[in-house]
């Protein structure tokens, strides 16, 4: 209990406080050294904080998934929970469980959105109170922390069309604002609030908040110019949304700051558009003088009007800030993004392309390229867009920007199979001495050509590696060949696969084996059977043991490749035979084999070899644990994964591996499956102090308060028989030592601890008195004292 816990514990609390996305679950609190109220309150407010993290991350990312119920459940416990915190913590938590959501005026609750959009309105409402509950909770002295939070949560019942729930809400928050002290803080308060009033359509009381508004305004240290004009902005936004378009002009008029008066006045113009008032609008949109105030106008006009399905009125609208674009130079913030939302592919393209050269033109190209790729689905007219962003960049001055930009265009032409273009960044990269691994660059790019059949890219980007990196040159050849024998040119392929420059080694037999293979599959079976028997013996005669392990697992792998199972089965065989009688120190490349089978899907023949490989050898834990990660975090396949898992002997690794994949069907509302993976590693032999723990953790999720206590104590007997002394410190380096909290002492305290917050004071004061150390036991009592009544 030492450096190293204090780190831990002060780390992830301001982690937590300035982002609730982490996923942590923390069964300490901060190191103390005496009791006091405020020790406990922090104590307490700390261990909720990380269970309403764990329990509202995993709503968003259930929600994500499509797993309405389970992500509802989350959300709403983590809510819940959020209730027996400490009012200022509260607070935060809100605030930032609402951004981390999207509620905002402009885009609603992005949950309940989501929800509502998936018909399921039940969800979105249950989501929404549950957050209002949680605002209600706030005392009222967090005036304007509670005001702009109820403001919030009104366009979520505005979506669910709960007017009169949003009115009410509004009501309070306005009661509230008035109140901010501040006129700062007030005038921000309240003009939150009337244009949310605006937004529901109670435009009356909009005008009122804001008349309320502009007298704090008018408070505000006059010395503060740029301030007072952004506020006066605001409020005549809030006038025009309100539908009093001429009180808006008044006051926008009366503003100084010559940017802020125009913005506001192009607000005012889209208000006056959106009332139906055309000319209103195209008037005070001609009044503007300055380029950026007249874009943004001209845009969200010509967006709101091509949303209602009148082209000819938006065009024109949009031929306004063309022409601005290409006097300014500069299309505005959000200018490509906000025209891709409203579908307006052609016309950003006709924009972009008066916008001079430089990084805004040509993310915003990228961006538009992404679109035709994903949206319209046309990779052609998508390329043409990235071609374009690519001449752009000449114009982006400094070096670094460069290097970002062509290594983002080199990345998003292999995604189209644009290879020329790709090859033609990494170009620039490398003249400009900007490439970090150019080898490698122009090896992913001759592949990825070969393997589309763009057989002329592909050897453009051979020819640029350098040859001494014989493994590069073969690979890309290897691909060429085979590139060959797909399009039926095996004459050539046979040619070709002579370049790899490894005979005998793996490569070449790599590649003769799906020369082989193309032949089978064009019906050619005699040659087919040939080419793959020849393959077959180079394979066989190569000396080195490694080499002649990889090559032939690599002609099993490409029969399985092509759905040829039992003819993969009888080629891996020797493989296997070979594993099993190798000493532990000839077994380094067991992983890239098995790392091979894994790409390809095949995980049970990826198991296969680690079966063959003693339990005992030092690595083949981590080796199934590596294939663990890559079932669990890229395949989401936790069944496959726990077929792996429970391929092993009991150990702490098997149980803290079950336990996380118990973690992840839980997660996804899945309680069957985590019911019957806690049972089976409740009876393994083998399971650690932090699984017992966990478990317990889990169990009180589930509801079954009953199962927790008869766990902390196996934790207790698993964390009495740790050997050595009860405190021990882990060297780092020669002068630097932390401490050990797998120690005996470390256990004992968790265990304590974990006992108080589920009701069993008395049990933990019995664990917390094992403690031998003066400061680790006090310590541990005086946390443990905290939830005697907890």
């Amino acid at each position: 209990m030492g450096i190293q816990q204090f780190m831990y514990r002060y780390s992830h609390r301001w982690l937590a406080l300035a982002c609730l996305g982490s996923l942590v679950w923390l069964g300490v609190a901060l190191p103390v050294r005496s009791q006091s109220p405020q020790m406990c309150i922090n104590e307490k407010n700390d261990y909720l904080r990380y269970r309403i993290t764990e329990r509202t991350e995993w709503g968003r990312i259930a929600l994500g998934k499509g797993y309405i119920q389970s992500a509802v459940e989350h959300l709403t416990q983590g809510l819940e929970l959020s209730k027996a915190t400490d009012s200022n913590i509260r607070a935060g938590i809100l605030e930032n469980f609402i951004l981390e959501n999207g509620v905002n005026i402009d885009e609603g609750i992005r949950e309940v959105d989501t929800l509502i959009k998936l018909g399921d309105t039940a969800a979105a409402r249950t989501v929404l109170t549950s957050a209002n509950t949680l605002v209600q909770g706030i005392p009222d002295d967090y005036r304007f922390e509670k005001s702009g939070l109820l403001t919030k949560t009104v366009a979520g019942y505005a979506a669910l069309g709960e007017q009169t729930t949003a009115l009410e809400l509004l009501s309070q928050a306005r009661q509230l604002a008035a109140n901010v002290q501040g006129a700062g803080l007030q005038t921000t308060a309240l003009t939150m609030v009337g244009r949310q009033y605006a937004a529901v359509g109670a435009g009356a009381i909009a005008i009122e908040v804001a008349n309320q508004a502009l007298q704090q305004a008018e408070t505000i240290n006059p010395q503060d110019p740029d301030r007072q004009s952004q506020t006066l902005a605001a409020i005549a936004v809030i006038y025009a949304e309100a539908g009093d378009i001429g009180q808006a002009l008044q006051l926008a008029k009366s503003i100084e700051q010559p940017y802020a008066q125009e913005n506001a006045m192009g607000s005012i113009a889209l208000s006056a558009a959106r009332l139906g008032q055309m000319d209103q609008a195209a008037d005070l949109v001609q009044q503007l003088t300055l380029d950026e105030p007249t874009i943004e106008a001209s845009k969200n006009i010509g967006v709101y009007l091509a949303k209602r399905d009148d082209q000819a009125q938006a065009q024109l609208y949009f031929d306004q800030a063309i022409t601005a674009i290409a006097n300014h130079g500069y299309p505005g913030p959000l200018f490509t993004e906000t025209m891709l939302d409203a579908g307006l592919s052609e016309t950003t393209m006709k924009a972009l392309a008066v916008a001079p050269g430089g990084q805004f033109k040509v993310d915003g190209l990228m961006d538009l390229a992404t679109y035709y790729a994903n949206v319209e689905n046309n990779k052609a007219v998508a390329s043409d867009a990235l071609q374009q962003a690519m001449t752009a960049t000449a114009e982006v001055e400094q070096d670094y920007m460069q290097r970002d930009l062509w290594e983002k265009i080199h990345k998003r032409s292999l995604e189209l199979e644009n290879y020329d273009l790709a090859l033609a960044a990494v170009d620039m990269l490398v003249a400009k001495g900007l490439s970090f691994n150019e080898i490698e660059d122009y090896t992913t790019i001759a592949v990825a050509a070969a393997k589309s059949g763009q057989i002329e890219s592909a050897l453009k980007a051979t020819a640029q590696i350098d040859p001494s990196y014989i493994a590069n040159t073969n690979r890309a050849w290897g691909e060429i060949a085979v590139a060959y024998a797909v399009a039926g040119d095996f004459d050539t392929a046979f040619a070709t696969v002579e370049k790899t420059n490894s005979f005998p080694g793996p490569d070449y037999v790599r590649a003769l084996v799906r020369i082989g293979l193309q032949q089978q599959r064009g019906g050619l079976l005699e040659a087919a059977d040939v080419t793959v028997e020849q393959a077959h013996q180079v394979a066989q005669a190569i000396d080195n043991e490694p080499d002649q392990l990889i090559a032939l697992n690599a002609i099993a792998l490409e029969h399985a490749r092509m759905g040829l199972t039992e003819a993969a089965s009888d080629f891996l065989e020797p493989v296997l035979v070979t594993l099993k009688a190798q000493s532990t120190d000839d077994l380094w490349m067991l992983q890239p084999l098995v790392e091979a089978w894994a790409e390809i899907g095949e995980y049970g023949f990826a198991v296969q070899m680690l079966d063959a490989v003693p339990e005992e050898y030092p690595e083949s834990p981590r080796w199934k644990t590596l294939l663990v990660d890559r079932l669990i975090e890229d395949q989401e396949d936790y069944a496959t994964a726990l077929e792996v898992i429970e391929s092993r002997e009991d150990s702490a690794i098997k149980a803290a591996e079950m336990m996380r994949v118990a973690e992840l069907y839980f997660r996804d509302g899945k309680t069957d499956q985590t019911l019957k993976i806690l049972n089976r590693v409740a009876n393994a032999s083998e399971v650690g102090v932090d699984q017992w723990l966990r478990m317990a953790e889990l169990y009180s999720y589930l509801g079954q308060t009953e199962s927790i206590v008869p766990l902390l104590d196996r934790a207790f007997e698993v964390a009495k028989t740790v050997p050595g002394e009860e405190s021990q410190v882990i060297y780092l380096r020669e002068d630097l030592a932390v401490d050990d909290e797998q120690d005996r002492g470390s256990l004992y305290e968790k265990i304590a601890v974990a006992y108080g917050r589920n009701g069993s004071y008395d049990r933990g004061l019995a664990v917390a008195e094992q403690l031998q150390d003066t400061l680790n036991r006090k310590q541990t009592m005086d946390r443990l004292n905290c939830y005697r009544d907890f």
